[in-house]
């Protein structure tokens, strides 16, 4: 027996599926904690408790969902996992005996071999380092007295909701180990490995039990008890005591579970652990953080896992100590570079697997025997598994306390069996997990069969006679070495009586028979070795010494395959020896011709080499020789591409290791190296590389030009690196065939068909080039190409003449019948030239290409195109032109997008300048989520690009830049891009989504409007610039562009945006009380969110904005809430299209529709909080009956429950805990504790919360706590100082306190914005200011009443108010009220109201409920009467007026009306009479006189109207509108009287006095054309729409002939805006002109109310309200483009025409474009457009900048500042203005002296001050909260008083006002004496005019009246 076999005995080595393949050894992090429950780290334990990081190693790792502890017992189990031994083979017994102080573990492994190594935390597993009371207690386990070991499980709560570190010591060992990791960037180069031991979830230690408990405390903090689930915890099932096992039994008593425990206490329990396990996560999560932190994290392994689980009072105990799931399941999850993720291993492994695991990923081999396998090819990408290579079972056994037998577990399959030895004889267990997954059914009897096999399996493995075993293999191993080998053989069957695996006997039986010439037998024993252990070397050497002596044809098969082991196994240990087995490799493989065999083992020699560091010489001998021994391999015909690569890579390395550079050496092997690329054509790119790279070193070698010439050739890529070769080659050797052919062939693609045809056809640079076809060919096509057919026709016939089938002269026919149209022919040409010359490439794609032309049949037909292209790729793989239409077949009709990518992608390849195929191939590689290849095709193009090329590959990777959000670079790519095409609308709005995404909106809005621009019909850039408005907040904006949209096509996401921005104007129009148009626009928003939803019935999103917009409905007022809503969603009648809703309905609505998107995505907290305040609001409207089930409170009750669970999903949103607190104290909930609870929950979550401060003072202010309140009012002060309803809070709780404040800061209140409770709060105490006469000398009433104009200021804001309440509310206020005068005065005021709105029936009725007392009630009464046309009762009503009024103005004014009345019944002799009697008073009013002055014209009484007008004329006053009436008055009288030529003289003289009143230009425009024909010049046009008149009426004596006036008369389209227009337009041309001549205008004020008449007009088609300019332009686009006058006022001043027609100078383009912009701002200023203002003044001010107009530039300068002056002076001053203001007068005071800028700047300064001046109110006034404010409540001394009406005011002038308001008043007013409106009854139907009078006094004391009613209705609310 030789030595060798001896050492062979002695070997045991594992071999292991290393990481380290690149050279670079991972990281290892090893995290294990105690008692975690294994169940916890997959479904569907997981769900009960958030383990963040657990989750993240599953995602990005592997989980083992079989993972087993090999001892439930912390030492024994940990000892197991560090040695890597079964628990009896290391005689790890218990807590107290485990493994030796100095026992090798794998870390120390680690450490040997160069990793730098940390262990921290707890170890436990040596011998006496854990417990001594465990080695006592595993004494006395037998004796049969039920003793109680362990402490009662309890849980103890630590901390509060910020304390999250409890286990202390563990925290500070994981800080130490992220400490550490931290410190090893330093030292990256070497590789660690660190062990981190937890002490959690371990229970603590019961401190009152004594030093020596054990752990039966569960302790945690709130902190961690929120992230367990307690819903999803469940209580495990007990069996009753009698029917337990015997040790299960012993183990509930000794573990002081036996006695009662409550449901609620056992789910306590388990909460408290699973809590625990969340704080474990944590730890292990700061560890993950610090290797990411570093960035180790890509080149480290982490392993999580446990010593044992946790029972949890699963089984009726807690701890661990037994084989039940709970107890021996652990946690294990390894991720890691190389390995799988998200992956999920059913194997059944153990914690001795973890030490043969770690060793293989640091590459290391194991030495001496382990009971566990590597789970490394499990994980591994690069490993495939073989279940033959780990155990189908794992073992686990315990032998400490708490049992009374020794346990023995095998898992195996579905199966879990128990077995009991070393103590009282027990009956074993098994369990069916599959089925039984509690563990509650032992089925041991039920399968005795299987009970037997594991029984047996279980004994083997655990080698109970491990002495006999060891004895016998002592005496075999004697034998072999006395050659007895009879003797051995019979020592080792004995063995395997015992273990029939014994890996020892099975090598020895192999030995033995192989000496005694029986090598059948041998090789069976060596075979059965090797698959128990593979990694020994043992069997592998005895099967290779038995093969290689042995002379069997079969052995000679398996000798490469066992060599091939030992290379493996001997490279880290014998490197001899490893060398010899290579080199017999070497020679076998050689004389088979396996190069590819030969590749590999050869580089593992080569790698075993390097590994020792040899020096180069010996490695580049070693490179070469492999370079020579593959060589031969690319001569075979089937070449096999991964030796090929093996034989590049040989080459390269070789040429690395060469000296000296350049070299003779060297060039020899680059030359070796080029011809061996040349014979690869798919190393084209390569075999390029290689050329230039030789020729940058040996530049006169030639024959790496004529390599790249051909590579050139075959590929067609003839750019000017190929010219640059062919003219190199031509210089070297000037008469190289190859050059010119190359520039001849370039000379034929570029076009220059003589050159190509002299190159190719002068024969000097190859021999008989005139004979050879495919030269002659190449010439004929060259006259092909240049379009000279015949020629190439005869080329054709010249080549056929020689040879009838000569292929060459086929396809150059076949071309030139193709180019004439003959497809029919080309296609018989094409096929004969590829039956001649069937293996030429060309032909059949030209053949394929011709069938892909002629259309989609063909392109289909397989047999076709495809199958053409298929042969002609096959037998020319580098034309590249055949792959390019090969992508197009395979995307285009085959559908297979990952075919045509490859041939786009080799297309590309191939010839660089393919546009079409690089483009292809990178848009499919985006659409397979490839982008690594398709930013590698973009950049490599793009490198090469010169400015404004390469358009494609900019936009693409502009794109691939958008799409990963690096919209920086995505925007300079698109530029690039735009600057090749900058005509690419697809482009412009790639850009522009490039902008939005970087959130520059101008940019983004700039190049939507140019793509919108290059293409009208793309609705996607309307659609951005429309959304990107509605993001900057301009919704009337985004309205408009919305609506372009939708009004060609109903795309969803316009009608959203639409219905968002209708919904957001509502909301704003709701804030300023204006209720009506608010209600419109929600209107329209649920008509499109309506249309959008039923285009998309699945998008929540829409959902959830319907139902927003139906409860925006709940802020307005309830009588104004009519919603027409489709009747589909109001679930009504489906034949109708819409439904009126009240509001209550259309909350209903909003309900349903919150309801719908919930059960889409219930799990959106927000859609939960939404519909909470649907419920509340629905609450706050709800009139509930008895015994209706949608009462308030059940409403209430819905909204709060909807809030909680929005918070339970998402408590950190702040706005959830406010609504919930709001809810809480309505009034039928009143939970004040649990609203004061959210809001503070509301403000931890957001400190800077305004809303919650100022909710928590409205709450405290409710239970009467003032200081509280103030406290938290004055905090949301300072957060907020604009939100007003914390200043109403402040102002509430001055009210209650009695400060003199109280007025001051409700009126702040109404200052800051419109709420309804600082309005009610403000009128009141102005009207108990008013009340109090005691007082009007005070300061304090001159500054609250005089100085604020504190009346004015509440009515008006008291009227918005009003407008939400009820008109008659003031009437229910008052029945209850004892005092009948208010209640008069009150419904006079009502039936005022009910009047002017047209309720004249409900108004009569009214008035008629009064007194009748009041001259005020009875004249209402008769204009209510007359408005009825009830005239007999409004006389009588007006005659007992009459008898009332003490006044004459009064009386005077009541016989008129009667008069009107009785002429209205044609007593015209009644009316004469009260006219006169009227005219006879003391004071006649000029309105009597004015009716008679109109009587006596209507009927032609020129005596009576000329006594009457005379009268009349006396007594008015000159003012516009008595102007007019006299003039008219005038006109009608001459006319009566027959004298008209003073007719036109009158109202001449009218206009010229009054030239800027448009009503006398009109008048005038209507008279001379009846009157004085000859002076009106007029002309008649007609529109296919209807009949219109133009009458223009020149002034004789004008001398420019402009026309002074036009009028307008049509019929019947009265409201056409484009009348209009065209007056406004002759209006400018002559201002215009005025303009140019140096005159003054004299039609602006005409030319203002024309802009404003148009603007109505146009309002009132639109749908929305638009700039006047953008609608007259489309008016005139689509309308009337025919109308030159409409032209005008388009082109606003192109008056050319009319200038030249009077001799005028004809004005410049530029000069026309600069007044077009200077009126186009105009426009825009008049239309409040005032950016569009600015920036067309600025365009003016640029033009005449640079026309070189002074006067023009200092005119726009002046505009521009005056612009921005305007809101300065209202009070807005903004910087932007401000600057523009100083910017603006500056530039004007540098043109020269300006006194206006300089008032300009004056202005502002004097703004500026006073603005700073005005900052009066500051910290100490606040506001109330959105939970609804507090109804106010009467202060003490207003408590019980009676309010009666003011018998006197004090008239105070108004500051700046000319005259008292009241009129009539003497420092006095009665409301006794309030006048009467007669309006509507004096009116006479005259020829000219409709005359009308109105009493302006007693409508102003009737309307403070109304007001001043309304004030006492707030008052007495």
């Amino acid at each position: 027996m030789n030595t060798e076999v001896v050492s062979l005995l002695l070997l045991f080595q594992m071999y292991g599926h290393s990481l380290c393949q690149n050279g670079t050894r991972p990281n290892i992090v090893m995290v294990m904690s105690d008692a975690f429950d294994g169940r916890l780290t997959f479904d569907p334990g997981r769900k009960v408790v958030q383990l963040p990081y657990v989750k993240y190693l599953r995602e990005l790792g592997a989980t083992f969902l079989n993972a087993y502890t090999n001892s439930p017992i912390c030492c024994p189990s940990r000892a197991a996992m560090w040695s890597g031994q079964f628990v009896h083979l290391t005689q790890s017994w218990n807590n107290y005996k485990c493994l030796d102080a100095n026992a090798t573990t794998w870390m120390d492994s680690l450490e040997a071999n160069g990793y730098l190594t940390k262990s921290m935390g707890k170890l436990d597993y040596t011998s006496g380092s854990h417990s001594v009371s465990n080695r006592v207690e595993a004494w006395t386990r037998d004796v049969q007295l039920l003793l109680c070991q362990e402490g009662r499980p309890v849980t103890q709560l630590a901390g509060n909701m910020s304390t999250a570190r409890v286990m202390r010591k563990d925290w500070e060992n994981t800080d130490k180990a992220a400490q550490w990791i931290h410190q090893r960037t330093a030292s990256a180069h070497q590789p660690f490995a660190l062990y981190l031991g937890l002490n959690l979830p371990h229970p603590y230690k019961t401190e009152s039990l004594g030093p020596t408990a054990g752990g039966s405390t569960f302790l945690t903090s709130p902190y961690w008890l929120k992230k367990v689930s307690s819903e999803l915890i469940t209580v495990p099932k007990w069996l009753p005591f009698a029917a337990m096992h015997p040790v299960d039994y012993y183990s509930t008593f000794t573990k002081n579970c036996s006695g009662v425990f409550a449901e609620e206490e056992v789910r306590r329990i388990r909460a408290f652990y699973y809590a625990m396990c969340a704080e474990a996560d944590a730890m292990l999560g700061q560890v993950i953080s610090a290797l990411r932190e570093t960035e180790l994290l890509n080149n480290t392994v982490v392993i999580f896992t446990a010593d044992h689980g946790e029972l949890a009072m699963e089984h009726r105990q807690f701890y661990k100590m037994s084989m039940f799931e709970g107890s021996s399941h652990v946690p294990l999850l390894i991720m890691g570079p190389g390995l799988k993720s998200g992956l999920q291993v059913d194997q059944l492994v153990s914690l001795v697997d973890l030490y043969p695991t770690v060793l293989d990923i640091a590459g290391i081999l194991p030495v001496g025997f382990l009971s566990g396998h590597s789970l490394l090819p499990l994980l591994s990408n690069a490993s495939a598994f073989s279940k033959k290579q780990h155990p189908d079972w794992v073992l686990s056994e315990y032998h400490g306390c708490n049992v009374n037998a020794s346990t023995y577990m095998l898992r195996s399959g579905r199966w879990k069996y128990i077995a009991y030895a070393d103590g009282s004889s027990v009956p074993p267990q098994l369990f069916d997990l599959t089925l039984d997954k509690e563990e509650l059914h032992n089925v041991a009897l039920k399968f005795p069969d299987v009970q037997v096999r594991l029984d047996k399996l279980l004994r083997n493995n655990y080698k109970m006679s491990n002495k006999e075993v060891k004895a016998a293999l002592k005496s075999a191993r004697e034998a072999i070495k006395n050659k007895e080998f009879k003797e051995a053989l019979k020592h080792c069957k004995a063995v395997l009586k015992l273990e029939k695996n014994n890996y020892n006997a099975w090598v020895f039986i192999g030995l033995a028979a192989s000496e005694l010439e029986q090598p059948d037998q041998s090789q069976t024993a060596y075979k059965k070795a090797v698959e128990l252990e593979p990694e020994q070397l043992l069997a592998w050497q005895g099967l290779a010494n038995l093969y290689e002596k042995t002379d069997q044809w079969d052995f000679k098969v398996e000798l490469p395959n066992i060599y091939q082991k030992l290379v493996e196994l001997y490279a880290s240990s014998d490197k001899n020896k490893c060398y010899e087995m290579i080199s017999k490799l070497s020679e076998i493989y050689q004389s088979e011709k396996e190069y590819l065999k030969l590749a590999k083992v050869w580089l593992q020699l080569i790698q075993v080499k390097e590994e020792e560091a040899v020096d180069k010489k010996e490695l580049l001998q070693l490179w070469q020789q492999m370079t020579q021994l593959l060589s031969d391999c690319i001569n075979e015909e089937e070449q096999d591409n991964e030796t090929q690569q093996h034989l590049i890579t040989a080459f390269e390395k070789a040429m690395v290791l060469v000296e000296p550079v350049p070299g003779e050496e060297h060039k020899k092997l680059s030359a070796a190296y080029v011809k061996c690329l040349s014979k690869l054509p798919q190393e084209e790119a390569k075999t390029k590389q290689a050329c230039e790279s030789m020729l940058s070193l040996f530049p006169n070698q030639s024959y790496p030009l004529e390599v790249l010439g051909s590579y050139y050739l075959k590929t067609g890529v003839l750019n000017e690196d190929a010219v640059s070769c062919f003219s190199l080659l031509l210089d070297l050797a000037p008469d190289n065939g190859l050059g010119h052919l190359g520039l001849g062939t370039k000379a034929l693609q570029e076009g220059r068909f003589k050159d190509a045809i002299k190159d190719l056809a002068q024969g000097k640079f190859i021999p008989d080039a005139e004979k050879d076809p495919a030269l002659v060919s190449l010439r004929g096509r060259a006259y092909l190409n240049k379009g000279q057919v015949d020629e190439a026709l005869k080329v054709s016939s010249e080549l056929m003449a020689s040879n009838p089938n000569l292929p060459q002269g086929l396809v150059l026919r076949g071309l030139a019948q193709l180019a004439q149209g003959q497809q029919q022919l080309a296609e018989e040409s094409f096929l004969k030239a590829a039956g001649q010359s069937p293996d030429c490439g060309e032909y059949y794609f030209l053949l394929g290409k011709l069938y892909w032309d002629m259309g989609v049949e063909t392109r289909k037909d397989r047999s076709k195109a495809h199958t053409h292209f298929l042969k002609a790729a096959k037998f020319d793989p580098h034309l590249g032109c055949v792959f390019r239409y090969l992508g197009h077949y395979y995307r285009e009709v085959a559908n297979d997008h990952g075919r045509a990518r490859g041939c786009y992608k080799k297309a590309f390849e191939m010839d660089n300048d393919d546009v079409e195929s690089g483009a292809a191939s990178v848009d499919l590689s985006m659409e397979q989520d490839d982008m690594d290849t398709a930013l590698a095709i973009l950049q490599s193009v793009i490198e090469k690009a010169t400015p404004g090329s390469a358009k494609w590959a900019w936009m693409r990777r502009g794109l691939y830049y958008l799409k990963v959000g690096e919209h920086q670079q995505a925007v300079a790519d698109l530029q690039a891009a735009l600057r090749a095409d900058p005509e690419d609308w697809v482009c412009w709005e790639c850009l522009g989504e490039a902008y939005l995404n970087r959130r520059s909106f101008t940019a983004a809005l700039k190049a939507f409007g140019k793509a919108h621009q290059l293409q009208p019909s793309s609705i996607y850039s309307v659609y951005q610039a429309a959304a990107i408005k509605q993001t900057l907040g301009k919704f009337r904006e985004a309205v408009a562009e919305y609506l372009q949209i939708t009004a060609k096509q109903d795309y969803v996401p316009a009608l959203k945006g639409l219905g968002e921005c209708q919904l957001s104007l509502a909301k704003g129009l709701m804030e300023d009380c204006r209720d009506g148009g608010a209600i419109d626009l929600i209107q329209q928003a649920i008509q499109n969110l309506f249309r959008a939803v039923v285009l998309r019935p699945d998008l929540s999103c829409l959902w959830k904005l319907l139902g927003d917009a139906c409860t925006a409905v709940s802020t307005v007022s309830s009588n104004r809430a009519q919603v027409l809503v489709p009747a589909l969603l109001a679930g009504s009648d489906t034949n109708t299209q819409s439904q009126a809703l009240n509001q209550a309905q259309t909350l209903r609505v909003g309900e349903r529709c919150y309801v719908r998107a919930l059960k889409m995505m219930s799990e959106v907290p927000s859609l939960w909080y939404d519909l909470g305040l649907n419920y509340y609001r629905q609450s706050s409207i709800h009139r509930p009956d008895e015994g209706d089930q949608n009462s308030q409170s059940l409403l209430l009750e819905k909204a709060q429950q909807c809030l909680k669970k929005a918070i339970m999903m998402d408590s950190g949103a702040n706005s959830y805990w406010n609504a919930l607190g709001v809810i809480s104290m309505s009034k039928d909930l009143e939970n004040f504790a649990l609203a004061q609870h959210c809001f503070i929950k509301s403000i931890q979550v957001e400190p800077n919360n305004v809303v919650a401060w100022t909710n928590l003072g409205t709450l405290y202010l409710k239970k009467d706590n003032i200081e509280l309140a103030h406290e938290a009012f004055k905090i949301a002060q300072s957060l907020e100082p604009l939100y007003v309803n914390c200043w109403i809070g402040q102002a509430l709780i001055a009210e209650r306190v009695g400060s003199y404040d109280t007025m001051d800061l409700f009126r702040h209140t109404t200052e800051l914005s419109t709420h309804m409770e600082g309005v009610k709060g403000y009128a009141f105490w102005v009207c108990s200011t008013l009340l109090d006469k005691t007082n009007r000398d005070s300061e304090l009433y001159r500054y609250n009443i005089v100085q604020m104009n504190a009346i004015s200021a509440a009515q008006v804001a008291l009227s918005k108010y009003t407008g939400t309440v009820s008109i008659y509310l003031a009437v229910e206020l008052l029945q209850s009220m004892s005092s009948s005068e208010q209640l008069a005065f009150a419904l006079c005021s009502y039936g005022r109201a009910l009047c002017t709105s047209g309720q004249l029936e409900e108004a009569v009725r009214v008035y008629n409920s009064t007194p009748l007392q009041e001259l005020s009630d009875l004249a209402g009464l008769a204009l209510a009467y007359c408005r009825a046309g009830l005239i007999p009762e409004s006389i009588n009503a007006y005659e007992r007026a009459l008898a009332v009024a003490s006044i004459e103005k009064e009386k005077a004014y009541i016989l008129t009306a009667l008069a009107l009345l009785q002429h209205r019944q044609g007593n015209l002799d009644s009316a004469k009479t009260l006219l006169f009697k009227c005219s006879m008073l003391k004071e006649p009013i000029a309105e009597s006189l004015l009716c008679l002055c109109a009587l006596g014209l209507v009927h032609s009484d020129a005596t009576l109207a000329a006594a009457a007008l005379t009268e009349l004329l006396k007594h008015v006053s000159v003012s516009g509108k008595v102007t007019e009436q006299r003039c008219l008055l005038t006109c009608a009288l001459l006319a009566l009287q027959g004298n008209y030529s003073a007719v036109q003289r009158e109202a001449s003289r009218a206009v010229h006095s009054n030239p800027g009143n448009p009503s006398l230009w009109s008048l005038l425009s209507r008279l001379i054309p009846q009157y004085y024909p000859r002076k009106a010049n007029c002309c008649w046009t007609v529109r296919e729409e209807g009949f219109m008149v133009w009458s223009a009426v020149y002034i004789t004596g004008r001398s420019d002939g402009w026309p002074c006036c036009l009028s307008l008369q049509y019929d019947p389209r009265k409201d056409d805006p484009a009348a209009w227009a065209g007056l406004m337009a002759a209006c400018h041309t002559e201002n215009t002109s005025c303009y140019l001549s140096g005159s003054a205008p004299g039609r602006q004020g005409l030319e203002q109310t024309l802009m404003s008449v148009v603007s109505e007009k146009v309002h009132n088609v639109e749908e929305i309200e638009r700039p006047l300019a953008q609608t007259l332009e489309g008016w005139v686009l689509n309308v009337s483009p025919q109308h030159p006058a409409v032209m005008l006022s388009l082109r606003q001043v192109q008056c050319q025409r009319l200038l030249l027609a009077s001799g005028g100078t004809a004005l410049p383009d530029s000069v026309l474009e600069q007044l077009n912009n200077a009126w186009l701002a105009e426009v825009y200023r008049s239309q409040g457009l005032l950016v569009q203002a600015v920036q067309a003044y600025r365009q003016s001010l640029q033009l005449a900048s640079q026309l070189g107009l002074h006067s023009s530039q200092v005119a726009s300068l002046l505009r521009l500042a005056l612009l921005a002056l305007e809101p300065c002076l209202a009070g807005v001053p903004r910087k932007d203005w401000t600057d523009m203001i100083l910017e603006a007068t500056t530039e004007v005071l540098k043109l020269g002296s300006s006194p206006m800028a300089l008032l300009f700047q004056a202005l502002l300064q004097y703004v500026t001050k006073m603005a700073a001046r005005s900052v009066l109110l500051t910290g100490n006034k606040a506001f109330v909260g959105e939970a609804g404010l507090l109804s106010r409540l009467p202060s003490d001394s207003g408590a019980g008083c009676q309010l009666v009406p003011p018998q006197t005011l004090a008239c105070q002038k108004r500051p700046g006002a000319n005259e008292c308001p009241f009129a009539t008043c003497q420092n006095e007013w009665r409301p006794k004496t309030a006048g009467v409106s007669f309006t509507a009854c004096l009116s006479f139907n005259l020829n000219f005019a409709s005359l009308r009078m109105q009493h302006y006094e007693i409508m102003q004391l009737s309307g403070f009246n109304f007001n001043f009613t309304l004030s006492f209705s707030a008052y007495l609310r």
